[in-house]
């Protein structure tokens, strides 16, 4: 029931952040339109320093992996393109990237998050979600470290699954007037609540020490 003039003009516009009760965001539906997202990792193995070899471990796996190479191959065949299972494997593989997200535990300790983005290989939902849970459940080691499969990323301002609340463009915008993100302040005050308490039950046990039951009367030498 929108007037044409009037679609075109919120389409343009797209967000519309008044105050930080009244913001939101007017898009066309782009059903066609898939993630990238395949995977979010984390671990010990999980630093930007390693990124080359994530990477690398990750391709190696899936290439070695029956199931992958079948499934791709597969695709692949119906839609027409070229090549044999190997080359298949590795063109799947060619559009993968990491993104890190530098997070922290409730302790204030480094809890690095990497995201693992390909081009989605299927022609509908189902075979696309099939080929992803093939990618996400591997088992991936770099050198002794495993990759651990992580929880979903999810930005509470735009809905992304591609950066945390933190990262989100939108705030960061001159002009804003929408919801300021003050996950940082609270995330801050949980860590140093936690950090508190361990302080206080490390002085508890300080102060308690060993004391001799009065159960056990002392007894002299005879």
């Amino acid at each position: 029931g929108c007037p044409p003039r009037l679609r075109e003009a919120l389409l343009y516009q797209g967000t519309f952040s008044i105050g930080e009760k009244l913001t939101f965001m007017v898009m066309e539906l782009a059903p066609l339109v898939v993630s990238w997202v395949l995977a979010n990792f984390k671990g010990d193995a999980i630093t930007r320093a390693n990124a080359n070899a994530i990477l690398s471990a990750i391709k190696r796996s899936l290439w070695m992996n029956n199931a992958f190479r079948a499934y791709v191959h597969l695709i692949y065949t119906r839609q027409g393109v070229k090549g044999d299972i190997n080359e298949h494997a590795v063109r799947a593989t060619n559009s993968f990237t990491l993104t890190f997200f530098d997070n922290t535990d409730d302790f204030g300790q480094p809890a690095t998050v990497a995201q693992l983005r390909g081009r989605p290989v299927g022609d509908t939902k189902s075979e696309r979600r099939e080929y992803a849970n093939i990618v996400r459940f591997e088992h991936y080691w770099v050198g002794l470290m495993p990759l651990v499969l992580a929880g979903a990323i999810s930005c509470q301002f735009c809905k992304a699954e591609t950066h945390p609340s933190y990262d989100c463009p939108f705030p960061k915008t001159e002009g804003w007037f929408g919801p300021a993100n003050k996950g940082a302040e609270k995330h801050a005050a949980k860590v140093q609540k936690t950090l508190t308490k361990g302080k206080k039950r490390d002085g508890e046990g300080s102060r308690g020490g060993t004391k001799r039951s009065s159960a056990f009367p002392k007894t002299g030498r005879r």
